[in-house]
């Protein structure tokens, strides 16, 4: 009996440290994990920039006028005869730009350690222990852009020529240029614009505002 004992608990020894004995295994797997366009203020929002602009007129027109008060008397002419001409385009636009509700960009790459014992060396319905750790891989970053307060502004371009000239008869003709030719191309004229800092009204073609309001 007694011996029948100590062979039952030599059996138990020895499975025991087959147990303990379980060759074990390190796995290695990288994770490339990343985010963008995220907003910082939770995972239900997105990000979002508001940069809009919205052309409110696009008109032009292009016209020749001639008023003719010349009169022929045997064969010459007296009077005189008034031409003009007009070209003419200009726009009105409102635009929103630099609205921001923030952002957060993650680039977080790390290799995963798990340590367990080897393939094979355990059965179903046995209790295995995987232990696991984590280290950091180069290039991780996590950037933050925070919000930013824009500008809205209206604005007015236009180009505009014109010329003006009158042909003076009296026993012979003379041609006077009443107005020069006036070309204003590529003009500019900002009529409000509003930010952060303040409002800002009345610019031409990028010059001081006539009047301007700080915060």
């Amino acid at each position: 009996m007694k011996k029948r004992l100590q062979h039952v608990l030599g059996m138990i020894v020895f499975l025991a440290g087959m147990q303990f004995s379980v060759a074990q295994q390190q796995v290695t797997h990288i994770v490339p994990f990343n985010s963008g366009n995220q907003s910082m203020w939770g995972p239900s929002t997105s990000a979002f920039s508001l940069n809009k602009t919205w052309t409110l007129l696009d008109e032009g027109f292009n016209e020749e006028y001639t008023l003719d008060l010349l009169e022929s008397l045997d064969g010459a002419e007296f009077g005189m005869e008034i031409k003009g001409k007009i070209n003419t385009d200009f726009k009105f636009k409102f635009k929103i730009k630099g609205f921001t509700s923030g952002e957060v960009n993650v680039n977080y790459p790390i290799n995963v350690l798990l340590d367990m014992p080897t393939d094979y060396t355990y059965d179903p319905g046995d209790l295995v222990t995987i232990e696991t750790s984590y280290t950091l891989r180069p290039g991780a970053e996590i950037e933050t852009m925070y919000p930013s307060a824009g500008e809205a502004s209206l604005d007015m371009y236009f180009d505009l020529s014109a010329k003006l000239s009158a042909k003076v008869c009296a026993f012979g003709c003379t041609n006077v240029p009443l107005i020069g030719a006036i070309d204003l191309s590529n003009q500019h004229v900002n009529i409000f614009k509003i930010n952060q800092n303040g409002v800002e009204c009345l610019s031409y073609n990028g010059a001081a505002p006539a009047s301007s309001t700080s915060a």
